[in-house]
Parts: structure tokens; C-alpha cells; sequence
């Protein structure tokens, strides 16, 4: 849809808040899933004997459980900077915006406000 028809976005502010989510969230999970994927085969080739009674079905869910948990918790922040930004009218032809430019996306009033976008990147990219 974005690279169809980026704007007008049709989906209003709770549309936008529900794609920044589900965006964000994806993206955690999977940057979580590969560590935690990580953190299991470092397990098995430092501890192989221990693995076989650690590494249960029980383990699994929590660990899966534990990922979209956090994923969740990380995306709530992020979600709260985006929302529907539109253009203002060109000089000259009044005051106000122009609802045919409404695009779902970072608005750059918020970033000033909340420092919560450049410290999930931060935790996240290592």
C-alpha cells in the first residue's frame, strides 16, 4: 500500500497507530527471535549434556512468550512518535492543511519531546 499510494492515508490516526505497532513489534520479535536463537545454540555447543533437560517444550513457550512480550513493551514508544502529518497550504492560498497530502509517519514535533525512537535503535542494533 505505501508504494502504491503513499498519501492521502486512508486508514485515519488509528490506522497509522496500528501499522507503526504491528510494524514495530514484527521488527523486535525478530531481532529478539534471532538472539534468543543465538543464545540457545551457544547453550548446546558450550553445555551439550545440560541442553537435553533445559531446552523443554515448557522453555520453548516461555521463550516465545518472553519475545513478543518485549517485542510489545519496545513498540509502545515508538508508535506514540508516529501519526498523520499533512502539508500546509502554499503561501498566499490561506491558512491551514492539506488534507490530500495526510501521510501516516514520524512527526517531527514528537521527536523533540520523547528521546524513545533513537533509544530503542540504540538497544536494538547491538
Amino acid at each position: 500500500y505505501e508504494m502504491w499510494s503513499n498519501y492521502p492515508f486512508l486508514f485515519g490516526k488509528g490506522g497509522c497507530y496500528f501499522k507503526t505497532f504491528l510494524f514495530e513489534t514484527v521488527c523486535f520479535a525478530s531481532i529478539l527471535n534471532v538472539t534468543a536463537l543465538s543464545v540457545e545454540r551457544y547453550i548446546a555447543v558450550v553445555h551439550p549434556l545440560r541442553v537435553k533437560y533445559v531446552v523443554t517444550r515448557t522453555h520453548a513457550k516461555r521463550v516465545i512468550l518472553s519475545v513478543w512480550s518485549v517485542s510489545v513493551l519496545c513498540a509502545i514508544p515508538n508508535t506514540s512518535l508516529h501519526g498523520i502529518f499533512t502539508l500546509p497550504l502554499p503561501k498566499g492560498k490561506g491558512v491551514g492543511a492539506m488534507s490530500t497530502s495526510a501521510t501516516c509517519m514520524l512527526v517531527p514535533a514528537t521527536l523533540d519531546v520523547q528521546p524513545d525512537h533513537p533509544i530503542t535503535t540504540l538497544l536494538f542494533s547491538y
